[in-house]
């Protein structure tokens, strides 16, 4: 094991994933969360279209689910940045990024190895 600056350690050979969703899942799902408020936000757009009395229902609903879909992107980036932080003091991560080129990149699915760590910096 090698000790790097920022405080983990980097096995010999490829650490084994732990139990629990990874750091990718949680990623995804905060972009998916995310990217899914569009949906509301157009229909915010359609309900001006619409007679008088529907545009306030219309207008609220999609408010309450631009609120409550970021409200679960927030939640699933907490997730996220624990679950990195568990990875990396395992030694490993399922996230790709130049920060951590100096672990194991795993398979979040299989725990197979993707990319060795760069012990060169």
């Amino acid at each position: 094991m090698s000790r790097r600056g920022d405080n983990t350690f980097t096995p010999a050979s490829p650490p084994r994933l732990i139990a629990g969703r990874s750091a990718a899942f949680w990623s995804l799902r905060s972009a998916v969360y995310m990217l899914s408020n569009f949906g509301p936000m157009f229909g915010i757009f359609l309900s001006s279209m619409v007679p008088t009395p529907w545009k306030g229902i219309l207008a609220g609903l999609a408010v309450v689910l631009i609120v409550g879909l970021t409200a679960k992107a927030i939640q699933a980036n907490y997730r996220s940045s624990s679950a990195s932080r568990r990875e990396r003091e395992a030694g490993y991560t399922t996230l790709s990024g130049s920060e951590y080129r100096h672990l194991w990149l795993l398979n979040p699915k299989t725990g197979a190895v993707i990319r060795p760590p760069d012990r060169t910096s």
